[in-house]
């Protein structure tokens, strides 16, 4: 026997007639059973978010009306949802704000609904797919987290390896080579020089893997030492990879949280690590720019451009994910010929507010 399953639906919708058409529609549905907990201020609406976690009794679902007493806008929705993080929100829209429904869907809203135009079982439907959409959005961050984490993992034991063995034994033999020149200088034999250059080679190729051994190695950069970080890995950039490199920046003060800061700086490392690899260009730059609502991070190159039909590859699909984890937009624009610019902008999110209204 098929068991109709129980969804608890948080309805935020400060107008009457509104939530009363929703309940209806609801009650009507055949697809699953729904339970409705109606509140007409987004304040009232994470303190019964939050209620219903520590009651152990979460809440499925959020539909949000854009417009209400307390909020308004798609500010209604970034406070939502950085309440909810882990949970599906689907947009009520009325001719007032119909514009900000294809954006609340750019910042993570599952789904939109244009008041007037629903019907019970398209209402239904539509609810029960953000819930699964949400969910397989969890399970592909999860596979994301796991893939990174592994890809950290193995660049770690390259890095050892290179410094343990390849780099020990480079050090062994210029050791040896450098006992050989001197031996053959005291027998004034005319190897001798060539003793000497084969050490100095030998001593670059050492320092050459040193510096990709610590290259790989895992950074650790919180939101005060970005800065310095970033200008580092330019540095860094700019002498193993003999191109012209720099780090444009007007942010003074801590940018975000150290999640943020870490985030921003892998992404920065992939983004110049992409451009030396693949762009065929002669100088890049980095651009840290500071927002009123956050901060912008530009990995410029000059080089190639990427053909239209390019595919996503791992890293750039590792930079997205990095970006979503922080809440973040991450886009690319590239015409061959013009070089390739990674963009990736960050959005400082006002505390939510948990005043106390009526429901």
């Amino acid at each position: 026997m098929h068991t109709i399953p129980l969804i608890r639906v948080l309805l935020v919708e400060d107008s009457p007639a509104d939530a009363a058409t929703i309940r209806i529609l609801l009650g009507e549905a055949t697809t699953a059973k729904f339970q409705v907990d109606h509140c007409t201020r987004l304040g009232k609406a994470i303190e019964m978010l939050s209620m219903a976690e520590a009651d152990g009794h979460p809440m499925d679902v959020v539909v949000l009306d854009l417009g209400l007493p307390d909020c308004d806008g798609i500010e209604t929705f970034h406070r939502a949802q950085e309440a909810a993080e882990h949970l599906p929100i689907v947009v009520l829209t009325g001719h007032q704000n119909e514009q900000l429904a294809p954006e609340a869907i750019r910042h993570g809203a599952q789904d939109y609904l244009a008041k007037g135009h629903i019907e019970s079982e398209l209402l239904a439907r539509a609810l029960l797919y953000a819930i699964d959409r949400k969910q397989a959005e969890h399970e592909l961050t999860r596979l994301q987290e796991e893939i990174s984490e592994r890809l950290q993992q193995q660049q770690q034991q390259v890095a050892q390896a290179l410094h343990d063995d390849l780099g020990q034994q480079l050090t062994g033999i210029g050791m040896m080579v450098k006992s050989l020149e001197h031996k053959l200088a005291k027998e004034n034999s005319s190897h001798a020089q060539t003793a000497g250059e084969l050490a100095t080679v030998i001593a670059q190729a050492r320092r050459t893997t040193s510096d990709l051994a610590a290259g790989l190695y895992p950074v650790e950069v919180d939101a005060e030492s970005l800065i310095p970080a970033m200008a580092k890995l330019v540095d860094d950039t700019r002498r193993q990879c003999e191109i012209a490199c720099q780090l444009q920046t007007d942010v003074t003060s801590p940018v975000g949280d150290d999640r943020c800061a870490m985030q921003l700086y892998r992404i920065a490392r992939e983004a110049l690590s992409n451009a030396v690899k693949h762009a065929a260009s002669d100088r890049v730059s980095v651009e840290l720019t500071a927002l009123p609502d956050g901060v912008r991070l530009a990995v410029r190159d000059h080089g190639q451009g990427l053909p239209p039909d390019r595919p996503i590859g791992l890293g750039m699909r590792i930079m997205k994910y990095r970006a979503k984890t922080i809440g973040a937009e991450l886009r690319v624009e590239s015409q061959p010929g013009h070089g390739t610019t990674v963009v990736c902008q960050t959005h400082r999110r006002r505390s939510p507010t948990h005043e106390a209204s009526a429901p």
